[in-house]
């Protein structure tokens, strides 16, 4: 899987994968080594997102809530469901908070987008606003001791190079949580 591989990551929200009672809204994330070189995170705050969207056009937002706009087709190996198909809005308020939570992928293999209009436009406008120079995206390269904690964001990652010596290498702890932080 590229996640642990020093390759790039594309955007993304994390658990785009999870059923819906599993939803990742939060996250920590804590560097011990970082890597010799890369590595950075680009990182959008998914309601920026929604309301970037929803300002260019509402019918995007519909579309995005459609109950289907997302599918992550299952995953088998040897023939066995490692983990079965997960298909659910990319746009979807928690009912016990009333917070946004978003499930998105910019990988095209291996992620089903609803065939609709709605969906493609939002998905386009979408896929412009993360490759430009946004002033609502922002840079970080963890370095030892640092982290970040936040709600599921939008982000990606730079290809990095590692350290040759296995006790240099680059080591990141994540921890995901089902809860927002509280009073966000």
């Amino acid at each position: 899987y590229i996640p642990y591989t020093d390759r790039a990551l594309g955007w993304h929200t994390d658990g785009c994968y999870n059923d819906a009672d599993h939803l990742i809204n939060g996250f920590i994330l804590h560097c011990v080594r970082a890597a010799d070189s890369g590595g950075i995170n680009h990182l959008l705050d998914p309601e920026i997102a929604y309301l970037l969207l929803r300002d260019e056009d509402p019918e995007f937002i519909d579309g995005l809530m459609l109950p289907n706009a997302l599918t992550i087709p299952e995953n088998r190996r040897s023939g066995k469901i490692i983990r079965a198909e997960q298909s659910g809005p990319a746009l979807s308020i928690d009912p016990k908070t009333s917070g946004l939570h978003m499930r998105y992928t910019a990988r095209k293999s291996y992620v089903v987008w609803l065939d609709d209009p709605r969906v493609k436009a939002a998905l386009e406008f979408l896929e412009q606003m993360l490759t430009s120079s946004s002033e609502f995206i922002f840079s970080v390269k963890l370095e030892p001791g640092s982290g970040l904690v936040g709600n599921n964001v939008l982000h990606n990652r730079t290809e990095f190079t590692d350290s040759m010596n296995e006790e240099n290498k680059r080591l990141i702890y994540r921890v995901y949580y089902l809860d927002r932080i509280a009073n966000t």
